[in-house]
């Protein structure tokens, strides 16, 4: 049985003459500006939460909070600035400046580093664990873009974020 994505559900329930001019009759739409810094954010994201054991098994005993702050730093700019450049064809098509978004993006990614190694640093100096016995005692895990799908509904779809 072929399942249904969540998406067209929510695309059908905003404009169903869009989901049939896309879906039925394939007529392509140039990328909104939206949609273009929404695939942006969800990849650099994801890239974020798949680097955090890395990052959290990099803390050492005697670290202070710039340190792990500046890794975190280093980490989250690298991954924004990958992902950036790998879309730059669909940031182009939407007619978004490719430095311009960066320059726009930073400043979020930046808090983002700062809350995690934060919240990492500050757990590592409570409990004294570091490495693995600290990746593990953390929570809540967060993973990003995790694919559901249900036989019994005939759905499918993509969750955002999910905390463990």
């Amino acid at each position: 049985m072929q399942k249904i994505s969540v998406t067209f559900l929510s695309s059908y329930l905003y404009c169903p003459r869009k989901l049939y001019f896309e879906q039925v009759l394939k007529i392509i739409k140039i990328p909104r500006e939206a949609l273009v810094k929404g695939t942006i954010r969800h990849e650099t994201y994801d890239g974020i939460n798949k680097s955090e054991e890395e990052l959290v098994n990099f803390l050492k005993v005697g670290m202070t909070y710039e340190e792990v702050f500046s890794e975190y730093k280093k980490v989250y700019t690298k991954i924004l600035r990958k992902t950036i450049i790998k879309n730059k064809g669909i940031l182009r098509e939407a007619k978004l400046d490719i430095s311009l978004t960066l320059t726009k993006t930073l400043p979020m990614i930046l808090e983002e580093a700062k809350y995690h190694a934060t919240n990492v640093y500050s757990y590592h100096k409570k409990t004294g664990l570091t490495g693995k016995e600290l990746w593990e005692s953390l929570t809540p895990k967060i993973e990003s873009e995790v694919r559901v799908e249900s036989d019994t509904l005939g759905l499918k779809g993509i969750i955002d974020e999910l905390r463990r």
